[in-house]
């Protein structure tokens, strides 16, 4: 096999973005009849495969084999496994928090499981529910520790999910240093994942001081500015965010959201930060199009959730549409 080379990578992920759901394929799921007909485009598009079920209502397995060989694809050809692991562990913080939650909150966080990521779901379990971290990755030892930390002064699921996903921001933040576009690619989705806590802090009320704990650093907008807007009694003043550097359409999302539909602002955070990545699809001396291959993969997988949930519950094509995003291919 050839060894990891930013131009072997490259020619790699290029050779497959043929196979990527293209937005007709998806308006075609979207206008298709019955869940079992928009399962049946998936199939034919080659889309996990690999699951081999026949159930419209097991898309959750197409979609994670889908992105199982997905993430193999990336461990293999990465020439920067630093810069990768970033991304692919995100399923690992995500599987902490379950587990995480189960022992500290009670319930049962099974079916958020995912069996993505890096670390294996059983040693992270037992490593999580006998507090012995020193076998796990530093950083995430480092995480789940702060968890333990933080549920002893206010034992509430919401407190694991703010500290663990911070905990991931600032090591991914730390960790792409060295790329000037995945810093840039960052800084964005703090901004713009800030100001959708914003409009969710509103619409589930609350307190500015559990707010404040839900920001992100490393973003442009000042998070005392976005804390001191939420404080302020009446509606929100959102015409004192500067989100000049995200285009017009962010402010107009952004009223939007607060005036009822919150998903318009999360279409358009995903949709900036997908074209985001777009931009530098043609590198060849880069980790760009390796990264920008698995985020669009993750983003192909949200859309076909989107689409079978939705048929599956007897929700309208239109109103699917509506809310879905764009797509890389």
């Amino acid at each position: 096999m050839p060894q990891p080379s930013y131009p072997y990578a490259a020619g790699r992920v290029r050779a497959l973005e043929g196979r990527l759901l293209t937005a007709e394929r998806l308006s075609r799921m979207l206008d298709a009849g019955s869940a079992q007909d928009a399962y049946r485009l998936l199939r034919d598009a080659g889309y996990g495969v690999s699951a081999g079920t026949e159930d419209p209502r097991l898309y959750e397995e197409l979609i994670i084999a889908e992105l199982a060989h997905t993430e193999r694809l990336i461990d293999e050809i990465t020439p920067d496994t630093g810069l990768t692991d970033v991304f692919l562990m995100r399923s690992d913080y995500h599987n902490a928090k379950a587990f995480l939650k189960m022992r500290h909150v009670s319930g049962d966080e099974q079916a958020a499981l995912t069996p993505l990521g890096k670390v294996d779901n059983k040693e992270l379990e037992e490593a999580v529910f006998e507090q012995e971290y020193t076998g796990l990755p530093e950083h995430l030892a480092r995480a789940i520790t702060a968890v333990d930390a933080a549920v002893q002064l206010r034992p509430d699921p919401r407190t694991v999910d703010t500290v663990m996903d911070r905990a991931w921001y600032e090591w991914a933040l730390s960790s792409v240093r060295s790329s000037r576009f995945l810093t840039g690619y960052l800084t964005a989705f703090a901004d713009l994942n800030n100001l959708s806590s914003l409009i969710r802090a509103r619409i589930n009320g609350l307190t500015p001081g559990f707010f404040r704990e839900t920001l992100l650093p490393g973003g442009t907008i000042p998070q005392t500015t976005l804390s001191d807007i939420y404080a302020a009694s009446g509606d929100l003043p959102a015409h004192r965010i500067d989100t000049r550097a995200y285009g017009p359409r962010c402010a107009q999302a952004l009223q939007s959201a607060l005036a009822g539909r919150a998903w318009e602002f999360e279409k358009f955070r995903d949709n900036y930060l997908t074209q985001y990545v777009l931009s530098r699809r043609w590198e060849h001396f880069s980790i760009e199009p390796v990264v920008a291959f698995l985020l669009a993969k993750e983003a192909e997988a949200r859309a076909v959730r989107l689409i079978m949930v939705g048929k599956l519950n007897g929700v309208p094509g239109d109103a699917l549409g509506e809310r879905l995003r764009e797509l890389y291919a």
